[in-house]
C-alpha cells in the first residue's frame, strides 16, 4: 500500500512539472530559433524584402533637396510586429514634421543584432548592428564602422575618428571627430514611448463595478539630433547623416518596452 501512495505522489509530481517544463521547453525553443544564425541566401534575401518595402513607403515622404541632416529629428511614426525576428517600419519626420525617410529594422537574438535599411529621395543607407559593431553602407558603398560606439574605422580599417556615445543617463549629446576634427554634434535619443497606467471602474454583467487597468502611451516631445555640423565634406557628410538616422531609428525605439 505505501508503495502504491508512493508511486502515485511521484506520478503527481511529474504531472504538476508538465506545465512548467512545456514553458520551459518554448523559451528554449523560442530563444534557440531566434538566435540560430542566419544563412548568407536568407539574410540576402531579407535585405531585398527590406529594400522592397522601403521603397513602397518612400513614395509618401517629402524630397531629401528641401532638407539638410540638421532637419533629421526623433520624430517617427511606425508599425512594429513581435516575434521570432522584430520588425520596425515606418518614417522620419523633419523639423517642420514633414516625413523625409521611409525605414525598416529587422532585430533579432537576445543581444543587439539589428539590420537597418533607410531611404530618402537622394539617397540610401544601410546599417548593421552586431557585436558591438556598427557597419554602414552608403548607397551601397561600404563607408566604414563604428566599434564598441567610440572608434571610427574606413573601408581599410583604418581608424579616422572617434564617436563618443555612451550609455550615461548625464551625457546628453556626444561629438563625431573625424581626422583629428570635431565635424559634429548628436542629441542622445531615447525610446520615446512612455507607458502611462490609468485605472477606471468596468462595469461586469451583474451589475458591479470592478477596477481595470489600462496602459497607453504617450509620446515624448521631438528634436533635431544633429545639433551642429562644421564639415562641408561629402564624405564627412555622409558618416553625419548615417549616425544621426542610426540614432533615430535604433535609440528611438525600443522592443522590450
Amino acid at each position: 500500500m505505501d508503495i502504491i501512495l508512493t508511486l502515485f505522489g511521484i506520478m503527481m509530481f511529474l504531472i504538476t512539472l508538465v506545465p512548467f517544463l512545456a514553458i520551459a521547453f518554448l523559451i528554449f525553443y523560442v530563444i534557440k530559433r531566434s538566435t540560430k544564425k542566419k544563412s548568407p541566401e536568407f539574410l540576402r534575401n531579407e535585405k531585398v524584402e527590406m529594400e522592397r518595402k522601403v521603397n513602397e513607403i518612400k513614395n509618401d515622404i517629402e524630397s531629401w533637396k528641401n532638407y539638410t541632416p540638421q532637419d533629421i529629428t526623433n520624430y517617427m511614426t511606425y508599425s512594429f510586429r513581435k516575434s521570432m525576428s522584430n520588425t520596425l517600419t515606418g518614417k522620419i519626420y523633419s523639423s517642420d514634421n514633414s516625413p523625409i525617410i521611409a525605414f525598416q529594422r529587422i532585430d533579432r537574438g537576445l543581444y543587439a543584432n539589428a539590420r537597418i535599411v533607410a531611404s530618402t529621395t537622394d539617397f540610401k543607407i544601410y546599417i548593421e548592428y552586431s557585436n558591438n559593431e556598427k557597419l554602414f553602407f552608403f548607397d551601397d558603398v561600404y563607408l566604414g564602422k563604428i566599434i564598441n560606439n567610440s572608434v571610427i574605422v574606413n573601408p581599410l580599417h583604418v581608424q579616422i575618428g572617434t564617436c563618443n556615445r555612451d550609455n550615461s543617463y548625464n551625457q546628453t549629446n556626444y561629438t563625431i571627430e573625424l581626422h583629428s576634427k570635431k565635424i559634429a554634434e548628436i542629441n542622445k535619443n531615447s525610446d520615446r514611448k512612455t507607458i502611462v497606467k490609468s485605472q477606471y471602474y468596468k462595469p461586469s454583467r451583474s451589475g458591479s463595478n470592478f477596477k481595470t487597468t489600462l496602459d497607453s502611451r504617450e509620446v515624448e516631445p521631438s528634436f533635431a539630433l544633429v545639433n551642429s555640423i562644421d564639415t562641408g565634406d561629402s564624405e564627412e557628410l555622409k558618416w553625419i547623416i548615417s549616425i544621426a538616422i542610426f540614432e533615430s531609428i535604433y535609440y528611438g525605439f525600443d522592443f522590450t518596452s
